[in-house]
């Protein structure tokens, strides 16, 4: 069994107004994040709010709640008005992105096999191609071309035992988001590090729970 990764990424360099709306949000859905000394290493349990890099500031969420990062995708961008990618990575060979605008609106998505989605309608399987025209006016980016080229090269043959996680670096690199790696030497994108804790008691999640039009982020 491949890699898994979850990733929110925000087009800001705040990153402590980033971290006060997430602290709030688990909150609210009887989680809390507790954070842990720099020198400790990264590792999968953990939650991590990276610094700002290149005008991003990057989520990765651990195991035990990735399910949430697509509603925090959608949340950050609603609550601070900047856009976000939420990335995924399935077993290493599958990658995701769902795009949100600076009003929290669901601009695109992208899956890199959207074959594998038989349940879905025709219409979604298309949607699922990923939109270059909308990257391009949501981030602001030049070239719509070049990103329809990106795209459509995404999921194709590789000899790489985990394809997806190139593929996605590779297009988080484009952008100019720098991939968390906690390999790099260094460590120069980490920066808060965290355990989540789940509270006893069950209450309904702070989280704006909007239509996922079939999507499940979670393969």
């Amino acid at each position: 069994m491949g890699i898994n990764i979850s990733i929110t990424s925000v087009q800001t360099d705040d990153q402590h107004a980033i971290s006060r709306i997430l602290h709030k949000l688990l909150e609210d859905d009887r989680l809390a994040l507790s954070q842990i000394p720099q020198d400790l290493p990264v590792t999968p349990d953990l939650f991590v709010i990276s610094k700002p890099e290149k005008g991003w500031v990057s989520i990765v969420f651990p195991e035990e709640v990735r399910h949430l990062f697509w509603n925090c995708g959608h949340s950050l961008s609603k609550k601070l008005g900047r856009p976000t990618l939420s990335f995924h990575v399935e077993s290493g060979h599958v990658w995701t992105y769902d795009l949100f605008d600076d009003k929290g609106e669901h601009a695109d998505r992208f899956n890199s096999h959207p074959d594998i989605w038989q349940r879905e309608s025709q219409e979604d399987a298309v949607s699922l191609h990923g939109s270059p025209d909308e990257l391009v006016r949501v981030l602001k980016l030049d070239g719509v071309g070049a990103w329809k080229e990106h795209l459509d090269n995404a999921g194709s043959e590789s000899e790489d035992t985990e394809p997806a996680v190139w593929e996605l670096a590779s297009f988080m690199e484009k952008i100019g988001i720098v991939y968390p790696d906690p390999d790099t030497e260094g460590d120069e994108w980490i920066g808060d590090k965290f355990i989540v804790e789940e509270e006893d008691e069950e209450e309904e999640g702070g989280f704006d729970r909007i239509p996922r039009h079939g999507h499940n982020p979670q393969l």
